[in-house]
């Protein structure tokens, strides 16, 4: 893999803004020291089951939300939890490429060949050409403050 300037100023921005997300996070009421918090990087190792994050978002529960390849990580400070195919029927696809927050707190993934996800107060729904998507190849989603879905798709516009 190739670092450019954009890259590194990337990945210090998303360190900066993981650290501060943590830092007043209800997520971690639990009596755990410090040190058990801060990483200055996060891999494979530490339980993403892909290296690279498309997308972060954090839900108002202090939870911080990743989009990888291989599905929706949830990471509660101290431990990384998996959505993907295998334990969400409604995600069609792992590959998660954009993660937004809705007005109303819902988590909306736009996903790489399985549409449009979205996570609710513990429920999911998704969105695909069978519901009227012009594809299921998504670059982009999004809820606006009416309620509207938005959808950027890779090849058949928005």
């Amino acid at each position: 893999m190739t670092y450019t300037k954009q890259s590194a100023r990337g990945l210090r921005a998303l360190a900066a803004a993981v650290a501060l997300a943590f830092a007043t996070s209800p997520a971690l009421a639990q009596d755990k020291s410090i040190a058990t918090m801060f990483h200055e990087t996060w891999t494979t190792r530490q339980g993403l089951p892909h290296n690279q994050i498309n997308a972060i978002e954090q839900t108002r529960d202090g939870y911080l939300w990743f989009a990888t390849w291989e599905g929706l990580v949830r990471y509660n400070g101290l431990e990384f939890q998996l959505f993907d195919r295998r334990n969400v029927p409604a995600l069609a696809d792992n590959g998660v490429r954009s993660l937004r927050l809705s007005p109303d707190g819902a988590l909306v993934l736009g996903t790489s060949r399985g549409g449009v996800a979205i996570y609710d107060r513990g429920r999911w729904r998704s969105y695909t050409r069978k519901d009227g998507l012009a594809q299921d190849e998504v670059m982009d989603a999004a809820i606006d403050g009416r309620g509207r879905l938005w959808v950027g798709t890779e090849s058949s516009g928005v």
